[in-house]
C-alpha cells in the first residue's frame, strides 16, 4: 500500500476518487491485481482505494498501486442488516467518484446502489445488474477467457489498459527470513524444497487426499529434494494425513504463517503441486513453477484460473466437460483418480531436471491403475517455455 497518497498532477483527466471491489477468496484477488495496477497506470494521480474480505487485506496491504482498504467483514462485524448499514456509512464517508466491482453479489450491488456512487460498474445478464450504470457483457461460467482478462475488461471501461500481464506481490525482508528460517528448521540446506498444498478453498472438486499421500511417499526421502505438506490451521489434520505417508520425512505447516511468509516460501521453492486454490496463484504470482491438478467442471477450467506465467503444467482428467459434478449418479465418477501419481511424479521429476525412476515406486493400488484402461489423463502445457527450476538458495 502506497505510504505517501501526496501526487503531483499528471495532467490526466478522470475519476479523482476510485473504489475497487473484490471481496472473495485470496487466488480470485490475486488475478485482479494486474487489473487495480493498470488502473492506477492509467490514473496516477487517483487515489484508488480497494475493498477485500479480511483473508486478503494483507495482500493489499502489499500493493503499491492502492491507497486504502475497506475490509467488508461480512462473517463478522458486516453481517446482516445492522452491518449491511454500518458497512453503507463506512462507503459514504468517502466520496466516491466511480466504484468497479469485480465480483458482484446482490448484496454489493444494493450497498453501493444506496451508497450515493455515481458510476457504478459491474457485470450484466443479472438481476442485480440493474443496480449498476455500467455493465460489461460477459459470462464468465462459460470460462472463455482467463479470470484476469475478465478483471481487466472490467477495468478497460474507465479508460485502462487491457492488455494481459503478470500480477506481483511485494515481499518483505521479514517475510524472506521467516521464510529462510522456515527452511533452516526444515534442514533444507542446498536441497530442492517441493511444497505440497492438497486442500482448497472447496470451490472446485480437488484430488483427493490419497493421491497426494502417494505423491509424498514417491518424494519424501529422495536424494537432493524435501518435502513440505501445508495447509490453513482448519486443514491441520488434512496435512498430518498427507504428510504421514511419507515416514517421517515430509514436513508439515498447518498455518502459522502471514501471507507474504507463506508467500516467500513458495518462493524459495522448486515446485508446489495443489489443486485450483489460492496458492496456485501466490506462487505463480512470485515466480515459482507449480503442478496443478484441475477438474473437468467447466466454471472451474483452468482455461479461466490456471496459473499465470510460465513454467507451469495443469492436470485435467480425460472427461468430457461438465456443469457440475453429480457425484456417483455420472459415469466418470471419480474422474479425479483418473489423474494418477505416477503421472504426477514424472512431471514432477521433468521440471526438477531428475530421472522418474529416482522416484518412483508401485504401490498396488497405482498397478491396479494402471490396469484400468479407461484411467487416464491430459496434461494441458500450453505455450509453456522451459522451466529454470529454482533452488532454496532463494530462500537465503
Amino acid at each position: 500500500m502506497r505510504e505517501d497518497p501526496a501526487r503531483k498532477d499528471s495532467g490526466v483527466v478522470g475519476p479523482r476518487h476510485i473504489l475497487v471491489v473484490r471481496t472473495d477468496r485470496i487466488g480470485d484477488f490475486v488475478l485482479s491485481l494486474p487489473a487495480i495496477q493498470a488502473i492506477r497506470t492509467a490514473f496516477p494521480d487517483a487515489r484508488l482505494d480497494v475493498m477485500v474480505s479480511p483473508d486478503t487485506r494483507e495482500l493489499a496491504e502489499r500493493s503499491p498501486a492502492i491507497d486504502h482498504i475497506i475490509v467488508d467483514d461480512m462473517r463478522g462485524d458486516d453481517r446482516g442488516p445492522r452491518g449491511f448499514i454500518q458497512l453503507l456509512r463506512r462507503v459514504r464517508r468517502e466520496s466516491y467518484d466511480v466504484v468497479l466491482l469485480l465480483h458482484p453479489t446482490t448484496r454489493l450491488a444494493a450497498l453501493f446502489f444506496l451508497s450515493g456512487i455515481r458510476q457504478r460498474i459491474g457485470t450484466g445478464y443479472r438481476l442485480y445488474s440493474l443496480f449498476f450504470t455500467r455493465r460489461v457483457w460477459h459470462h464468465r461460467r462459460r470460462a472463455e477467457r482467463h479470470e484476469s482478462e475478465y478483471c481487466l475488461e472490467l477495468a478497460g471501461t474507465l479508460g485502462a489498459d487491457q492488455s494481459p500481464h503478470l500480477p506481483s506481490i511485494v515481499l518483505s525482508e521479514e517475510d524472506r527470513r521467516w521464510a529462510s528460517g522456515q527452511a533452516a528448521r526444515w534442514s533444507v540446506g542446498d536441497d530442492l524444497l517441493v511444497v505440497i498444498h492438497p486442500g482448497s478453498g472447496g470451490s472446485a472438486r480437488d484430488w483427493s487426499p490419497e493421491n497426494y499421500r502417494e505423491l509424498v511417499r514417491h518424494l519424501a526421502g529422495r536424494p537432493g529434494v524435501q518435502v513440505a505438506v501445508t495447509g490453513s490451521q482448519d486443514e491441520a489434520q488434512l496435512v498430518t494425513s498427507v504428510a504421514g505417508a511419507g515416514s517421517g520425512r515430509a514436513h508439515s505447516l498447518a498455518g502459522g504463517a502471514s501471507l507474504g511468509q507463506f508467500a516467500a516460501l513458495l518462493q524459495g521453492s522448486a515446485l508446489v503441486v495443489t489443486n485450483s486454490t489460492g496458492p496456485l496463484h501466490l506462487a505463480s504470482a512470485v515466480g515459482t513453477a507449480t503442478v496443478s491438478i484441475f477438474c473437468p467442471i467447466v466454471a472451474c477450467s483452468p482455461k479461466r484460473w490456471g496459473p499465470m506465467g510460465e513454467g507451469h503444467r495443469v492436470f485435467v482428467p480425460d472427461v468430457p466437460p461438465c456443469d457440475a459434478c453429480t457425484g456417483q449418479d455420472c459415469a466418470y465418477y471419480d474422474c479425479m483418480d483418473r489423474v494418477r501419481p505416477e503421472e504426477v511424479v514424472a512431471t514432477i521429476s521433468s521440471i526438477l531436471g531428475r530421472p522418474a525412476a529416482e522416484f518412483y515406486q508401485e504401490s498396488h493400488g497405482e498397478a491396479r491403475n494402471r490396469r484400468d484402461e479407461n484411467a487416464s489423463s491430459t496434461v494441458d502445457t500450453g505455450d509453456v517455455a522451459p522451466h529454470s527450476v529454482r533452488s532454496p538458495d532463494r530462500l537465503s
